[in-house]
């Protein structure tokens, strides 16, 4: 399982339908500002080449006092979990995309 993969089974079972991409799933929802990021966001990152082009994706899993807990997964390790303050992390971070109503519990847009 890949990151998108993960992020996409992930929002499908609480009945939200995503792209299967990366790239694709960065498109939706609506940006957050890094002090703003809740349990459930989507973080995206550049790990390839182009410093700017969304290759990765991640689920926050929590949020504490300075730093961000995420899970991810590649093909080769499967899934893992980190944290945004981890160097590499914090060196390939673009943004972050809320795509879930926390006030509803549900798809935004779909209340």
């Amino acid at each position: 399982m890949d990151c998108s993969a993960l992020v996409f089974h992930s929002y499908y079972a609480v009945g939200v339908n995503l792209p299967r991409q990366s790239t694709d799933q960065s498109k939706l929802g609506q940006k957050v500002n890094p002090d703003q990021i809740l349990p459930g966001d989507l973080l995206f990152f550049a790990t390839g080449k182009r410093k700017n082009q969304v290759t990765h994706s991640g689920i926050v899993t929590e949020v504490g006092e300075g730093d961000i807990r995420f899970i991810h997964a590649s093909t080769s390790l499967g899934v893992t979990e980190d944290y945004l303050s981890n160097r590499y992390w914090s060196n390939a971070f673009l943004f972050a995309k809320r795509l879930l109503d926390w006030e509803n519990i549900g798809p935004k847009g779909k209340k």
